[in-house]
């Protein structure tokens, strides 16, 4: 079958680390000029059902959740906090702070 440039997209990355530069990436632009290509609605696009070997959670790699008893979460299912309570001491999941991984690792090394 025929698709727009023989290319497989990625519709997910948007939650990818390196989905700014990706040049597989799915984006309006590329939905837009293949379009053009076509010439009429439903433009024929190969994407990924299911995450590329090459994806890099932006959540897991740079972003965490930590709670005041030092519980973490790193929520790449969601992107976002669960509703709810910490395990360990059953502050709500709203209080936690947002951190990224980056400053704590350089809070860290300076020890």
């Amino acid at each position: 079958m025929t698709c727009y440039k023989d290319t497989t997209f990625c519709p997910y990355y948007f939650r990818c680390a390196d989905g700014d530069e990706c040049k597989r990436a799915l984006t309006k632009d590329v939905e837009d000029a293949a379009f053009k290509w076509w010439g009429k609605d439903g433009a024929p696009i190969a994407i990924f059902v299911e995450k590329p070997s090459c994806f890099k959670s932006m959540y897991d790699l740079e972003w965490f959740y930590k709670c005041e008893c030092g519980y973490e979460i790193n929520n790449e299912l969601y992107g976002h906090l669960p509703e709810g309570e910490c395990p360990e001491c059953n502050n709500p999941f709203s209080s936690f702070a947002l951190l990224k991984k980056e400053d704590i690792d350089e809070e860290n090394s300076k020890d």
